[in-house]
């Protein structure tokens, strides 16, 4: 047809998609500050999301994608020079996305002309049920920030402890430098408080306040000690 996008290919390096990468998130939020990185650190010569190519009332495939080429300034550093005019493509989706895309593949129904008849109500109601989690996912994740932002020490001595206030407790109280961002078991350390009935703000600030001297000589001794 006239109006279908034809493409012409003469040479290998035409296809944009030969090299790529797929990063796959938990929450929605998460995919449009990744997909900016990515524009901060490559060249992005074409974005879309295959959402937008969709009707309200169909389902299918959701991804964004990048096609992305190294920055001309890189070109400077002999290893990448090789790779100079080269496309690739970054695709960014949540879980939920790729459950669906993986189950949609696997069963080949990609888009609702490839799926029967008497299937399409239960497809639909999949794909709404995945795009419900990811909406669930941000009320969440804006309902748990919330949260945290009233968490002041005014409010916090009658509630019980709670990963949150654990964390935000911790914060204040010990340095940060000791934290380690990614990596804090907040629900094991949780059990074993409530374990010695720590189980409020105020009990473990009083904790801290007795023992956090005697516990940064400690830190400082094994840091001696490692050094020497």
């Amino acid at each position: 047809k006239s109006n279908q996008l034809k493409l012409e290919v003469r040479n290998l390096t035409d296809f944009q998609d030969i090299i790529g990468a797929r990063i796959i998130l938990l929450f929605p939020l998460d995919v449009d500050k990744v997909s900016e990185m990515v524009k901060n650190t490559f060249h992005v010569i074409r974005e879309y999301n295959t959402r937008d190519m969709q009707k309200e009332d169909q389902f299918g495939y959701m991804s964004n994608h990048l096609i992305i080429e190294f920055p001309e300034s890189w070109s400077a550093v002999p290893l990448i020079s090789n790779f100079k005019g080269l496309h690739a493509e970054i695709q960014v989706r949540t879980l939920s996305q790729h459950l669906w895309a993986e189950a949609s593949r696997t069963l080949q129904y990609k888009n609702e002309l490839n799926v029967p008849a008497p299937l399409r109500r239960s497809i639909h109601r999949v794909s709404a049920l995945l795009e419900t989690v990811d909406f669930e996912f941000e009320r969440v994740l804006s309902e748990r920030d919330n949260y945290r932002e009233k968490l002041t020490s005014d409010e916090m001595p009658d509630m019980e402890l709670n990963a949150d206030s654990l964390e935000i407790v911790l914060d204040r109280l010990l340095p940060n430098a000791n934290k380690e961002i990614s990596n804090e078991h907040y629900g094991e350390l949780l059990n074993e408080l409530f374990h010695f009935g720590i189980n409020t703000p105020v009990k473990l600030e009083s904790l801290i306040k007795e023992k956090k001297q005697d516990l940064l000589q400690m830190d400082k001794n094994a840091v001696e000690k490692k050094q020497s």
